[in-house]
């Protein structure tokens, strides 16, 4: 019976031949057409991986046994993770620590950077995915201006559903620069927005598009000059993430409502009053 370390060396040693034994059952002279390498060197290959189990004789052939191709997947998806994550450091950007299970997102995610010649590509991507939802929740740690005049125009023309979660500071900021768009929407039913002390210091946005169609789930990271990158997933595992991290993020806020709009703006118009008689004085 083959050790875990046997596994893992001879996995590592021949997991470049892994994907051509996949689904299909080749002959030794086949593999060396396939993999480039002496049949010498295959002869000693399939013999190692034939002993930690990887790979199975048949009669028209070498192929991956389940166990293989389970292994397979696994590297595969390892590989997709590492190169993901390579992609985004090699532009400087800041990576998630993982304290909130976000490496997940780059499991088989697609990193978005800036280009030389398209500095906004991550913005357009944030905002192609926010014009093709038909419901969106999420969390963020930065305004922009683009988002939240798309959010808005989607909302009051186009019915999106919005559920969104900020810090205080992003509401106060939200109250001096859309006030009166953001007293409009609350009056719809399908914008909800909450506030809560602290929240990651990444942007997570769900978004589901159109039925029949898989919700895509992105991350915004943020650099001190702004927005850096962004990842997009759609599996099953990021969206099942994102949802339950959002929804524990959730449950501890507090809802903006209409009521609590009007006092603050209130407030805010007493303030600018007082603040002009002072100024008189």
């Amino acid at each position: 019976m083959p050790t875990p370390a046997d596994v893992v060396e001879i996995l590592s040693k021949r997991q470049e031949w892994l994907p051509h034994l996949c689904g299909q059952a080749l002959t030794k002279p086949e593999l060396c057409s396939a993999t480039g390498v002496s049949r010498s060197t295959i002869d000693r290959g399939v013999a190692e991986l034939e002993r930690v189990e990887l790979v199975a004789r048949t009669t028209e052939g070498f192929r991956l046994t389940p166990f293989g191709d389970l292994l397979r997947r696994l590297q595969q998806s390892y590989t997709a993770t590492v190169e993901s994550i390579a992609e985004a450091q090699s532009m400087q950007t800041p990576l998630p620590t993982g304290e909130f299970g976000e490496l997940v997102m780059f499991r088989g995610g697609d990193v978005v950077l800036p280009d030389p010649h398209m500095p906004e590509k991550p913005v357009r991507t944030i905002l192609t995915l926010l014009t093709e939802a038909e419901r969106t929740y999420g969390f963020t740690p930065v305004l922009h201006d683009q988002y939240v005049t798309t959010s808005y125009e989607r909302v009051m023309l186009h019915d999106l559903e919005f559920e969104f979660l900020i810090t205080p500071e992003l509401f106060d900021g939200l109250l001096d620069t859309y006030a009166e768009w953001l007293l409009e929407a609350v009056k719809r039913d399908q914008f909800e927005l909450y506030h809560r002390p602290t929240i990651p210091p990444f942007g997570l946005t769900i978004f589901e598009p159109v039925a029949d169609e898989n919700p895509v789930v992105m991350m915004a990271l943020y650099a001190d000059n702004g927005l850096s990158a962004v990842v997009t997933n759609d599996s099953i595992q990021a969206v099942g993430w994102a949802s339950e991290l959002y929804r524990r993020h959730k449950d501890d806020s507090s809802v903006v409502t209409t009521d609590l709009l009007e006092k603050r703006l209130s407030e805010q118009s007493e303030s600018n009053d007082d603040a002009t008689e002072n100024e008189k004085a």
